[in-house]
């Protein structure tokens, strides 16, 4: 897992990555609301939330939240 934090433009950028197995972010089975959450927090602090991943590739967030 590879967590970065940095700051540009007077917005707190958090990056995080694995190179686990990854999944399908168009398919997340009901009862996991982990990312749900992640992506609420962020929106609600005016920010953005980004998902990607593939089976078998991995996963990234990204999120940028001004401050």
């Amino acid at each position: 897992v590879a967590v970065n934090l940095s700051m540009a433009e007077k917005n707190l950028l958090v990056s995080v990555q694995d190179d686990g197995q990854g999944f399908d972010a168009e398919k997340i089975p009901s009862g996991h609301y982990g990312l749900l959450g992640i992506s609420e927090r962020v929106r609600l602090a005016n920010g953005t939330f980004n998902l990607q991943s593939e089976n078998g590739e991995g996963t990234t967030l990204e999120m940028s939240i001004p401050l």
